[in-house]
C-alpha cells in the first residue's frame, strides 16, 4: 500500500523582480514529492480570482492532486513580494490576510484524514482559523506529524511556537531558527549538537534535520542515537529558493521508500543541490538529474 503525504498551508504566487513564480513552502514540497513519484495532497485555500485559477491550472499541469485545495469566493488568492537585501538575502513581504489563512477542516468524508505523513510548517498559523484547523490534525492525526519550521516576520513567537513543538515527531530547522527556539528554551549557550538533544528532550520530538546552507545536513534521533552529517553539493547555485523544501521532499521519498537515514539524506541533499542551481522553487526537472 502506498504511503501518503499530506501537505498543509500556503500556496501562493512569489512576486519577485523578474516576474512571479508558485511558491509557498508547504507547497513546495509538496511539488516535489509529486514530481518523485510520492502520493500527496495539499490542503490550502485560494481564491476565486485569476491567480487562483492559474495555481490550479498549475497543479493540474503537473498531475497533482486537487482535491484539498478550497476556493474562497472573499479573499483573494495570496501574493507575496520578494527582493533581496543588501547581503543577497531573500526576504520575503507577506500579505495578509488572504485565502490560505482561513483553511477549513475539511468534510468527514475526506479520503485525505487517513494519511501516513503530516507536513506543516509556521506561517500557517498566523491566522486563527488555519491555525486550528491544523491544531485539529496534530491532535487528531496517527501520522508521522512533520513540522518545516520556516519562521517569517512578524508571524511567529515563543509562545506560537512553544504549543506547537509538543505535537512534532519531525522537526526541520536551520541554523538561525534553532539558534532562536535555543534562546528562547535557556539553551543558547551550548553547542548545536546539545541544543537538538535538548529540544528533543524538552519537547519529546524523535528525530530532527538540521539544514546548514552550503555546508550541507545534520539528522539526528532521539531514541536510537542516530547521527548523520551530509555534505552539500558543490554546484552553481542560481538562487535558493525552496531549496530547503526540495531538501525535505527528498528526505521523506527515500525514508517512505524504506531507506536508510544515511541514504535518505544523500538524495536529500542530492534534490536540493540540483534546485538550487535551478531557478524558483518548483523547477522543471525529472528524477534522472537528481543522480542519486
Amino acid at each position: 500500500m502506498d504511503k501518503k503525504v499530506l501537505c498543509i498551508g500556503e500556496v501562493l504566487w512569489d512576486m519577485i523582480p523578474s516576474g512571479r513564480m508558485i511558491g509557498g513552502a508547504p507547497f513546495n514540497v509538496a511539488y516535489h514529492l509529486n514530481r518523485l513519484n510520492v502520493s500527496v495532497s495539499m490542503l490550502s485555500r485560494i481564491g476565486n480570482d485569476e491567480d487562483g485559477h492559474e495555481i490550479l491550472a498549475f497543479l493540474k499541469r503537473y498531475e497533482m492532486d486537487t482535491s484539498q485545495v478550497q476556493i474562497d469566493h472573499e479573499k483573494a488568492t495570496s501574493r507575496v513580494n520578494v527582493y533581496y537585501d543588501d547581503t543577497n538575502s531573500v526576504k520575503y513581504d507577506i500579505v495578509f490576510p488572504t485565502a490560505w489563512d482561513f483553511i477549513d477542516i475539511p468534510q468527514e468524508d475526506s479520503t485525505w484524514r487517513d494519511v501516513d505523513y503530516l507536513v506543516f510548517g509556521s506561517l500557517v498559523f498566523r491566522n486563527i482559523v488555519s491555525r486550528d484547523t491544523v491544531m485539529y490534525f496534530l491532535k487528531n492525526t496517527t501520522a508521522t506529524r512533520v513540522f518545516d519550521v520556516n519562521l517569517r516576520k512578524p508571524y511567529y513567537s515563543k509562545y506560537l511556537l512553544f504549543d506547537i513543538l509538543p505535537y512534532v515527531d519531525v522537526l526541520k530547522l536551520n541554523e538561525e531558527e534553532l539558534l532562536l527556539i535555543s534562546d528562547w528554551a535557556g539553551i543558547g549557550n551550548i553547542d548545536i549538537d546539545a541544543q537538538l538533544n535538548s529540544l528533543m528532550d524538552l519537547f519529546d520530538i524523535k528525530e530532527t534535520i538540521l539544514t546548514l546552507g552550503e555546508k550541507g545536513a545534520l539528522y539526528k534521533a532521539k531514541d536510537t542515537l542516530d547521527h548523520v552529517f551530509r555534505e552539500a553539493k558543490s554546484v552553481e547555485v542560481v538562487d535558493t529558493i525552496g531549496s530547503g523544501d526540495s531538501f525535505l521532499a527528498g528526505f521523506l521519498t527515500r525514508r517512505i521508500s524504506g531507506d536508510s537515514i544515511a541514504s535518505s539524506m544523500d538524495y536529500a541533499i542530492a534534490l536540493a543541490g540540483l534546485v538550487s542551481s535551478k531557478k524558483g522553487g518548483c523547477p522543471d526537472y525529472s528524477c534522472d538529474e537528481i543522480g542519486n
